[in-house]
């Protein structure tokens, strides 16, 4: 358990992809991150991780109603996308 107070925890929203038998999850990009005409959700990037208060993770949550959305600490959802990625790498050559 963290010893960060409840107050100042950071979150991040996920979901699974919606693409038919993909496995990834997805984790939804910051606002200033996001180039226009791209995705809102990263697979490979932790770093652009929206991190926001518990309050905005469920108001996005709220707004998305397909692929499982969910909220997390964004310290596991960039653990997870890392993995990804890292795993990606070992099997993709060059």
């Amino acid at each position: 358990m963290s010893d960060t107070p409840l107050a100042a925890q950071r979150y991040a929203v996920m979901t699974d992809s919606h693409r038919i038998c993909d496995t990834r999850r997805l984790a939804r990009i910051h606002p200033g991150l996001r180039r226009t005409g791209a995705s809102f959700w990263t697979d490979d990037n932790p770093e652009a991780i929206w991190e926001m208060s518990r309050e905005t993770a469920e108001e996005v949550r709220g707004n998305l109603g397909l692929n499982n959305p969910c909220i997390m600490r964004v310290e596991k959802a960039r653990a997870i996308i890392a993995a990804q990625r890292d795993a990606r790498a070992r099997r993709e050559p060059g």
